[in-house]
C-alpha cells in the first residue's frame, strides 16, 4: 500500500512539474472587439389600460381602443402579422385591500407589440397608438436583422485583436508564437505570471453603420454595439 502512494504521489508532482513548464512557455493576451450597426427595425410594446366599476364596460373600452390601434396597419401599410396581442388581463380592484375588501371596479389591460421594418415611421406609429388608446410604452427596441453574421464578425475581430497582441509581445523578447493551446470567450482575468507568460488586452472596434435621425421627428436612433472578448493563450518558441 505504502509503494502505491509513493507512486501516485511521484505521479502527481511529476504532472505538477510539467503543467508549471508548459505554462512558462505560453503567452497570454486578451482580445476585445466591437462592432457598432445601424438597426433596420425597430419593436415597440405598448399597453392599453382601463378602469371601470362594470367588468364588461371596462373591457368593451380596452377592446374599442385596441381595434383603433390595429388600424394603424392599414394607414401605414404595415403587415398585420406585425401586429401582435398579448393576453388580456383582468383585475379586481378593492377600495380597502387588507381588511374588508369592497369591490369598486375592474383594471384590464392588455399589451401589444408592433414590428415596423421602416425605422422613418417610429414616432408617427407611436404618436397614433397614444392618440388610439395606448396608455403605456413598455419598450422600444432598436434591433438589426443580420445580428448573428455581426456577432460572427465581432468575434472574429477579437480573435485576430488577440493574436496580434501575442506576436508583438512575443517579438519584444525575440521570439514567436506557436499554435494557440487554450481559448476562453468573454474571460476577464487578471493573471500575473512569470518568465514568457504575460497578459495583454488589444481592441478592435469597427463602424459598419452610422446612427440616424427619423425623418420626420427628433429620435436619434444612434447604433447598436455588438462586443466580445476572448482570452487566448498561444505557445511561445
Amino acid at each position: 500500500m505504502k509503494s502505491i502512494s509513493y507512486i501516485f504521489v511521484f505521479l502527481s508532482l511529476s504532472f505538477s512539474a510539467l503543467s508549471n513548464n508548459q505554462s512558462a512557455n505560453t503567452v497570454q493576451v486578451n482580445g476585445a472587439a466591437e462592432v457598432k450597426v445601424a438597426p433596420d427595425y425597430v419593436i415597440l410594446s405598448i399597453g392599453v389600460e382601463t378602469f371601470h366599476e362594470s367588468m364588461d364596460t371596462g373591457k368593451s373600452i380596452n377592446d374599442k381602443a385596441i381595434k383603433q390601434i390595429l388600424k394603424l396597419a392599414s394607414k401605414y401599410n404595415i403587415p398585420q402579422k406585425h401586429f401582435n396581442t398579448d393576453n388580456l388581463n383582468i383585475e379586481p380592484r378593492y377600495k380597502h385591500k387588507y381588511s374588508d375588501p369592497n369591490l369598486i371596479g375592474y383594471q384590464i389591460s392588455k399589451m401589444m407589440s408592433i414590428t415596423l421594418k421602416d425605422i422613418s415611421l417610429f414616432e408617427k406609429v407611436l404618436s397614433d397608438a397614444l392618440k388610439a388608446g395606448a396608455t403605456n410604452v413598455y419598450n422600444v427596441q432598436f434591433m438589426n436583422s443580420e445580428l448573428r453574421k455581426h456577432r460572427d464578425l465581432v468575434r472574429k475581430n477579437a480573435m485576430i485583436a488577440a493574436k496580434d497582441k501575442a506576436i508583438d509581445l512575443a517579438a519584444a523578447l525575440d521570439s514567436k508564437i506557436g499554435k494557440p493551446v487554450k481559448i476562453i470567450e468573454g474571460g476577464n482575468y487578471n493573471y500575473y505570471g512569470f518568465r514568457h507568460h504575460r497578459m495583454m488586452s488589444q481592441n478592435s472596434i469597427q463602424n459598419l453603420g452610422g446612427g440616424q435621425f427619423s425623418d420626420t421627428g427628433t429620435t436619434a436612433i444612434g447604433q447598436i454595439s455588438i462586443t466580445a472578448n476572448v482570452n487566448v493563450s498561444f505557445e511561445l518558441k
